[in-house]
């Protein structure tokens, strides 16, 4: 079989119901994968996005984080089947909970160009947080992500912009927008004890 290598690239939330915190990826005739994690905030959003914006171009952006991994997994497996490899997150996390940038590429590589690289920013997180806006106000949900249950006094903020405000009884807010421009993603991002989810205004708001 011809070698293969895939998994889960962008944004991602991690299911609360796992045993443990890992990201899954897949391989064929591959020994080894190298793995580099960085441990990150969501305030480490916009130099994730430079960082992906410059990559392959004569000057990248660094990762941003805290790299706290970086060596060779070894999938096992049987040659010419298809192997899962669950990556531990934990060495980025602390107590299962917080934010993850892992890149994975297959090793050895032998043609000249580059090899596939997986950039995943991975959520570990007990926290579903949702936005809807309209011309005036964002409306925020946040629930618990194992059973949909409303989360009440969770700390709400929308970046750059620094509006804030605390989720009701039923898990839901209502943030008035700011009307001025600010530079930087714009980001719903709830926090609850050390737990904190976020939600990019490109992916639905």
């Amino acid at each position: 079989a011809e070698p293969n290598f895939y998994g889960p690239d962008g944004m991602i939330v991690l299911d609360p119901g796992a045993r443990s915190p890992t990201l899954d990826v897949f391989s064929t005739n591959f020994t080894g994968l190298k793995v580099k994690l960085y441990a990150v905030t969501p305030a480490d959003y916009d130099a994730y996005a430079e960082f992906l914006r410059t990559r392959g171009t004569r000057r990248p952006k660094p990762v941003p984080g805290k790299k706290v991994f970086d060596q060779v997994v070894r999938p096992g497996g049987k040659a010419d089947e298809l192997t899962e490899t669950h990556i531990d997150l934990e060495p980025a996390l602390r107590n299962h909970l917080g934010h993850v940038i892992a890149l994975v590429e297959p090793t050895p590589w032998t043609q000249r160009w580059e090899p596939p690289q997986l950039v995943t920013w991975v959520q570990s997180t007990r926290l579903a947080v949702d936005a809807a806006v309209d011309n005036t106000d964002l409306y925020a949900w946040v629930n618990r992500l194992a059973d949909g249950a409303p989360v009440s006094g969770a700390a709400l903020s929308i970046m750059p912009w620094g509006v804030q405000g605390k989720s009701g009884d039923d898990g839901t807010a209502k943030l008035a927008l700011a009307d001025v421009n600010k530079r930087g993603s714009g980001l719903l991002i709830a926090r609850a004890g050390d737990d904190s989810a976020f939600v990019p205004d490109g992916y639905g708001w």
